[in-house]
């Protein structure tokens, strides 16, 4: 089996997405921390994100049935 070079590395397509969820909620985690006020409002939002995928998807698969 051959690489090829003009298409992004399959692992990409298949993590990258689980990928910037998780360090978007790493961010959010160590704004809460890290920056008073601010970082308070920015974790509520990128905390948020993982919650609002699983409601996204579970609604889609309900509606779907």
């Amino acid at each position: 089996m051959t690489s090829r070079t003009d298409r992004s590395p399959r692992w990409l397509s298949v993590f990258g997405a689980p990928i910037l969820v998780a360090a978007l909620t790493l961010i959010g985690l160590l704004a809460a921390l890290m920056l008073g006020d601010f970082g308070r409002y920015l974790s509520w939002v990128t905390v948020a994100i993982p919650v609002i995928i699983c409601l996204w998807t579970w609604l889609r698969v309900r509606i779907s049935s």
